[in-house]
This record gives C-alpha cells, sequence and structure tokens, in this order.
C-alpha cells in the first residue's frame, strides 16, 4: 500500500473514531466517574486494570498472529477460522477461571467480585472483537474496521445516555455502567462476527486439533510480548488501590489523570491497526519499510508533541472544564499533566513496535517488555506511598520514556531504519519554540480557552514550516 492510501484510510479511520470516542471518553465515562460516590469509580477502574492484567490468558496473541498472517496469506482464513473460534473459546473459560482465582487470593470482597464478573464478560466479548476485526483488516477492508471499531462504543453511548438524562430521578451506579457494556459489546460481537463470516469465501468448517496446537504455539511470542506489556501500563492503578489505605479515593484521581491520555491513546492505537497488516505485507514482499516508518513518526510525533506542550501547559484549566469542584485542583492537574507527558513515547510506540511485531522481532521486544515491568514495578513501589497517584503518575512517565527510547534503538538495530538529522533539529525545534510560544500565549491572553486555541493553531503552523506535517502524501500518485 501507498502512502497515500495509507494515510486516506488513517483519516478515515480517525474520523470514524475522533466521532464517537471522545464523548463516550468525556460525555460518558467522565459523567459516570463525576455521578457516582466518592472512590467508587476509583474501584471500578482498579478492577478493570485487574481484568486487563489477564488479558493473555483470553487472547495468548491470536489478534497479532491472525493479523500477521492473513496479510501474508489470505488463502489461510478460510482454512483457519473456525479453529480460530473454537481456540478463542477455550481460552475464554480458562482467562475466567484464572482471573476469578487471582481475585479470591487478593482479598476483593463481595461488591468487587460483583463488578468483577462483568468486567471479565466485557473482557471475552471485547476480545473476540477484536479478533474479528484483526481479520478484516489484514483483508486490507479498513473501512469495515473503522465501523466496527467505533460500533461498540455507539451502542454504550445510546444505553447509558438514556439511562443517565433520559429518565428521571434514575440512580445510577456502576452495575448499571457494566450491564450497559456487556449488552452493547453482546450486539457488537454479533454484528462483528457477521461481517467477518460474509467476508470469507468457502470457510472451512471442521476442527483440526494439530492446526489449533499450531496456532497456540505460533501465537505464544505474541502472547508472552502482550502480557508484559499490560502489566507495565496497566498496574499501576491496580497497585494505587491495594497499597494505600485510602487506595479507592486515590484511583478515583488517577483515573481523572488518566482519561485524557486513554482518549489521546485512540489515535496511536489506529494508527498501529493500519500499520501492522501493512507492514507485514510490505516484510513479505521484501519492499522497504523506511519511508512508510519514518513518515508516520514524523506524524504522529508531532501530534503527540504538541498534545502534550498543550495539555500540560493549560493542565490546571483542562481540569477545571472536565471535573470542576469534584477532585482537589492543583494535585489532580498535575498528575494529568505528568501522565499527558508520557503520550510521547507511547505515541512512538505505536510505530516502531508495531513494525518489530510485523517483522517478528519478538524476542529483544518480550526482553525490553521485562525490563519495563520490574522497572515500573519497583518505581511504583517507591514513589506510591510518598506521593500517591502523583507518584504513579511518575512511575508511568518514566517508564515510558525509557521503552520508547527502547524501541527505537531496536529498530535502528535490526530494521535499519535511519533517521536523518534534520529530522532531529525539526523535532528538537518543535519542543522548544512550541512550549516557549504556548506558555507565552497562556500568560498574556486572558481567557484560556482563546489562548489555547491560537497556541494550538502556531503548533500547527510550525509543524507544517518544519514539514512534520506531511500533507503532500495525499497527492502522491500511486505506481
Amino acid at each position: 500500500m501507498k502512502l497515500k492510501s495509507f494515510y486516506a484510510n488513517l483519516a478515515f479511520l480517525i474520523l470514524a473514531n475522533l466521532l464517537v470516542k471522545p464523548f463516550y471518553i468525556f460525555g460518558i465515562d467522565r459523567t459516570v466517574q463525576l455521578r457516582v460516590g466518592e472512590g467508587e469509580y476509583g474501584l471500578y477502574f482498579a478492577l478493570y486494570n485487574f481484568s486487563v492484567l489477564f488479558y493473555i490468558f483470553l487472547d495468548l496473541g491470536l489478534t497479532q498472529y491472525n493479523t500477521r498472517t492473513v496479510s501474508q496469506h489470505p488463502d489461510q482464513l478460510p482454512k483457519n477460522f473456525f479453529n480460530f473460534i473454537i481456540a478463542k473459546s477455550l481460552l475464554g473459560f480458562a482467562y475466567l477461571f484464572i482471573v476469578v482465582l487471582a481475585a479470591t487470593f487478593n482479598g476483593y470482597g463481595p461488591k468487587a467480585f460483583d463488578w468483577l464478573l462483568y468486567l471479565i464478560m466485557n473482557q471475552i466479548l471485547i476480545s473476540f472483537i477484536f479478533f474479528c476485526r484483526s481479520s478484516i483488516a489484514a483483508l486490507q477492508k479498513f473501512r469495515l474496521d473503522a465501523f466496527l471499531s467505533v460500533l461498540d462504543r455507539v451502542l454504550v453511548i445510546g444505553i447509558c445516555a438514556f439511562l443517565l438524562w433520559g429518565l428521571d430521578d434514575f440512580d445510577f451506579n456502576i452495575s448499571h455502567f457494566l450491564k450497559a457494556q456487556t449488552a452493547a459489546y453482546t450486539l457488537a460481537a454479533i454484528i462483528s462476527f457477521i461481517s467477518l463470516s460474509t467476508s470469507i469465501k468457502n470457510p472451512v468448517l471442521s476442527i483440526n486439533f494439530k492446526a489449533i496446537q499450531y496456532i497456540f504455539k505460533q501465537s505464544l511470542p505474541f502472547a508472552i510480548l502482550i502480557f508484559l506489556t499490560i502489566i507495565f501500563t496497566r498496574i499501576d492503578a491496580v497497585m494505587l488501590e491495594r497499597i494505600l489505605k485510602d487506595g479507592a479515593k486515590e484511583t478515583d484521581i488517577y483515573a481523572a489523570g488518566f482519561r485524557l491520555l486513554d482518549a489521546l491513546n485512540i489515535v496511536g492505537l489506529l494508527f498501529a491497526t493500519l500499520l501492522f497488516p501493512i507492514f507485514s505485507k510490505l516484510i513479505q514482499k521484501k519492499k522497504s519499510v523506511t519511508p512508510l516508518a519514518n513518515s508516520s513518526f514524523m506524524t504522529i510525533f508531532f501530534l503527540s508533541s504538541s498534545a502534550a506542550i498543550l495539555f500540560y501547559t493549560f493542565r490546571n484549566d483542562v481540569t477545571q472544564l472536565l471535573y470542576g469542584t469534584k477532585f482537589e485542583l492543583i494535585y489532580t492537574a498535575n498528575i494529568l499533566g505528568v501522565l499527558l507527558l508520557s503520550f510521547v513515547p507511547i505515541a512512538s510506540n505505536y510505530v516502531f513496535n508495531t513494525l518489530l511485531n510485523a517483522s517478528n522481532h519478538l524476542k529483544p521486544l518480550i526482553y525490553l517488555a521485562l525490563f519495563g515491568v520490574f522497572l515500573n514495578i519497583l518505581l511504583n513501589l517507591y514513589f506510591i506511598p510518598v506521593q500517591k497517584a502523583y507518584g504513579a503518575a511518575l512511575a508511568t512517565v518514566i517508564t515510558q520514556y525509557i521503552i520508547g527510547i527502547g524501541h527505537i534503538f531496536l529498530a535502528i538495530y535490526f530494521m535499519k531504519i535511519t533517521f536523518k538529522k534534520k529530522d532531529l533539529f525539526k523535532k528538537t525545534t518543535l519542543i522548544a519554540l512550541g512550549s516557549f510560544c504556548t506558555l507565552l500565549l497562556k500568560n498574556n491572553i486572558q481567557n484560556w480557552l482563546i489562548a489555547f486555541f491560537v497556541s494550538g493553531c502556531l503548533l500547527i503552523i510550525l509543524g507544517w514550516a518544519l514539514k512534520l506535517l506531511r500533507p503532500d502524501v495525499f497527492l502522491q500518485k500511486d505506481n
């Protein structure tokens, strides 16, 4: 796929998600946090992250293995489709057993267990939707993938909007939120399965246990990598809730800061969704991945750095806008600001981690992720008892920058990716000049919303002038 086609599909995918997911995050999810009692959302957030920690046993790397295999050999999908479905079903039962067992040893109470069972079901449904989407994306049906990528959120928005604003005097709580998610994910999973089934010609409807065993064996390295990555990106909220006496309250505050990072990650995740099958195809055809890697990195670096500059500079105002007097302003704003700084390395990982995954350089990625796990846990143990939620944010940003740098070095070593000195100068100029101008505008324009908007426009102009934004790729003709 040429750069023009890549960016056209990326633009469509981002547009579809930007119309839906931010509304879910800030319209529904934020409203739920503000509506429920103190610490309630914090417990939900900790349990959600706890359920995600064991996602490895639900997927076992099947989704990424399937994406790479179907991208390179589309004819294999009809042969392996039914075997993949059986494998996903077996993993679903294993995941249920393991999470319940881990929760029992962790000492969660009856209410937490009730919520956790819904979260387990939701994770199973989400995993199945991701699997269906991975096949559809691998077949390069990106418009259909874009539709399915927002379908579950549209359904959750519809159900929760009715419960939150459509019923008078309705005492909305976390249980209602979880049940709404389960209903929406169930319907989305059914539609995703039907969409994938109609895209497969003559599927082989027979069970081949040797094929299932082979699939598990081949996907195991992906599984280990995903497991380790999830630990150092999600364990902070779990440790925060478990270590501190007021853990649920501090996790509530941490979740408030994390929400904006979660929203921004939509763009990076969509980059990875498109890049993985395209990188796999280029590598399979023995074509150079450098042009696409450099172009996508330049673009995502501009987006992530600009977002980090804007939201860190205006962190107090943004926190006030989102949460009012729900939390202590300066403390929550500082957590939000620090977490947003980690978006820069996280975004770069969506390019280089994806490239190394597609090229099957999993062993060095696993070693790097294992280092990230130990580093993040040690940092959390050091920072959380003293600095609480802010300490967890510090642990996150330190870990992500070290891991991000590691991914770049691995891409240079294994994939022979090269960077021009002038590109490094452009990135440094964007950060230095962009930060200075944004701070200057904030201090000299009384209305912060106007200052925020003007700063954003200035960053776009600066990115254009430095050629970090590459609109010319849309005008390129396919060869």
